[in-house]
């Protein structure tokens, strides 16, 4: 494997398809009356109750993902010596991308011999996860980071 790709739960890929495709996702996390919930896996995801709560006036709220969460899905591939590109949700409906970029800039300072791209999908959910799949058959074909990236 040449480099590691990274997403997030927001792609709603299942877990055991993570695995199978060695994709790493960085959890979100949500708010339910002031309770928080942290989405480490999208199949135990309750979205009917999590949508149910929403219809019944409950407050329901997302988390900003901070830059020390995305530094913990990083860290470990370059620690490795591989390579990283971060598929994640569209900017424009998030800050999450943003704190990406932070995290791998401060990635970048730390393994300055490691490439780390990070990609807006201008998307989310699913249009997110089948840019995060694109990017691993790529790796998987050989493909490198740089040229993943790109696409």
């Amino acid at each position: 494997m040449s480099f590691a790709v990274v997403t997030d739960t927001s792609a709603n890929l299942p877990s055991p398809l993570l695995r199978e495709r060695d994709i790493s996702a960085a959890p979100f996390s949500y708010f339910v009356d002031g309770r928080e919930f942290t989405c480490t896996d999208t199949e135990a995801f309750d979205g009917a109750s999590y949508y149910g709560a929403i219809r019944e006036g409950t407050r329901v709220s997302t988390s900003l993902v901070s830059p020390e969460r995305f530094i913990e899905y990083f860290r470990p591939p370059l620690e490795k010596g591989l390579d990283l590109i971060y598929v994640g949700m569209s900017s424009g409906i998030s800050g999450a991308f943003a704190c990406s970029q932070i995290a791998a800039d401060q990635m970048r300072a730390e393994f300055p011999q490691r490439k780390i791209f990070t990609v807006d999908t201008i998307g989310a959910s699913l249009g997110e996860g089948l840019l995060a799949l694109i990017a691993a058959d790529m790796r998987d074909d050989g493909k490198d980071v740089e040229e993943t990236a790109a696409r």
